[in-house]
């Protein structure tokens, strides 16, 4: 039952939309043309880490608990000046082990609002999540009926990547909290996560007519429908919001994110340079300044904004591969080695960082690291056409003929899989499996 102190504008209405299937997903490894604030180039395995980076800084309950609901999320309250990750996680351990579970609720609460918005973590981000998790598993072990606690609980089960889980936690919740915003944001980018974008549309349109000045909700809905590549109807949304006056930095990095995709370099840009000027930290629209710039052949204006979105986040290494390909592309072959490794070791799993490296080393005349690291690569990725060429292509150079011929029918064995696949698609026999 809708609560009565809750005041619903059914005026807003919302470009059609419908996605009943899943994000459109690509070879692994690859980048495809698309950008999203749910799919970073519309690839379903990417678009967590993009979506996870945003919504931390888009939407924060502390400032958000004016919201009315029948389980209201309790208040938090600012961190007190000084307040570390490492204090406030001590002091949430020592009030469970106190039995003080609200002063353990608010501690851990300012404890996450302020961990969301530090990109520098690093490794340090999993060893925290870890632990604030306990602190809230012990929480839920003494009130499994709390609503505050179980919604802290599957905030941090979605930072760490197990949107199931905190659908578990959220779910139980859903008929009581309906009219709570917070609630449903949070439960709208888990049923994202969790391939239930149906759902996920009606539930961010839903607490867009509950809450219809919060620009974090118009943020969530417009990344939705870039998921789904209508980046027409995406604008939509996020001029709605602009023209309500609800500027932040996500709606201009959004809204910019349509353009790029759109191909309006220009006038992306323009909407990226706003949301750093709010956010001067801003890493992502930065590698999307640089991307932009390379599109229009600025490579100076690229590497400056690569070199930017490093400073604000050097744990992001898809600024560390673009700026390689940049320096790649301009024959400063070490300098891009040396990116190329920084993305390695940021992300081990990488198949294109891999491939880009077996080239350098192929151009320098190191053929067995170049071999390694071109095996690495189709390891990681067995859809990488142009490792399998470069790879036969050395082995063609070394006289190992029978080892390219290998190499060659393999590739070409995958390209008759993907035609058949695609072929079968196309007439709709393929195994919905």
């Amino acid at each position: 039952m809708p609560h009565s102190s809750v005041m619903i504008d059914e005026s807003l209405d919302f470009p059609d939309g419908s996605f009943q299937q899943d994000i459109p997903r690509s070879p692994k490894g690859c980048c495809p043309p698309q950008g999203g604030i749910f799919g970073q180039r519309s690839s379903l395995n990417h678009a967590f880490r993009l979506l996870l980076s945003l919504w931390v800084l888009s939407v924060s309950p502390a400032a958000t608990a004016k919201a009315q609901s029948p389980a209201p999320i309790a208040s938090r309250g600012p961190a007190a000046a000084g307040s570390s990750l490492e204090s406030l996680l001590e002091e949430a351990e020592r009030s469970v082990a106190a039995g003080k579970t609200d002063a353990a609720l608010n501690e851990l609460g300012r404890f996450l609002d302020l961990m969301k918005q530090d990109a520098r973590l690093g490794d340090r981000r999993q060893r925290y999540l870890e632990r604030s998790r306990r602190v809230a598993t012990n929480l839920r072990s003494k009130n499994p009926a709390s609503f505050s606690i179980n919604f802290l609980a599957a905030e941090l089960l979605f930072l760490e990547n197990k949107p199931r889980q905190a659908l578990s936690l959220l779910l139980p919740f859903r008929e009581q909290s309906v009219q709570n915003p917070d609630y449903l944001s949070l439960l709208g980018v888990c049923y994202v996560r969790t391939g239930q974008l149906q759902t996920a549309l009606e539930t961010f349109k839903r607490a867009i007519l509950l809450a219809p000045d919060r620009a974090d909700l118009y943020f969530q809905l417009a990344g939705l429908y870039q998921a789904a590549r209508d980046n027409e109807a995406a604008m939509e949304i996020l001029n709605r919001a602009l023209s309500k006056g609800l500027r932040s930095p996500q709606i201009h990095f959004a809204l910019g994110l349509s353009y790029f995709n759109l191909g309006r370099f220009e006038a992306a840009t323009d909407q990226f340079r706003k949301a750093t000027q709010m956010q001067p930290d801003f890493a992502k629209a930065y590698l999307y300044i640089g991307r932009s710039a390379s599109k229009l052949g600025n490579e100076e204006g690229a590497a400056t904004a690569f070199h930017k979105a490093i400073s604000s986040d050097p744990a992001d290494y898809s600024s560390h591969y673009e700026l390689s390909l940049l320096l790649l592309n301009g024959g400063r072959l070490q300098e891009a080695l040396t990116e190329l490794r920084q993305v390695i070791g940021l992300n081990p799993k990488s198949a294109e960082a891999y491939y880009q490296q077996g080239k350098i080393y192929s151009k320098q005349g190191h053929v067995p690291d170049a071999i390694q690291s071109l095996e690495r690569a189709i390891a990681l990725n067995s859809d990488l056409d142009g490792a399998y060429q470069e790879l036969g292509q050395i082995y063609l150079r070394t006289g190992k003929r029978e080892k390219a011929q290998e190499v060659l029918n393999l590739l070409n064995e995958k390209k008759q899989k993907r035609k058949e696949q695609f072929e079968q698609k196309v007439s709709g026999t393929s195994d919905p499996s």
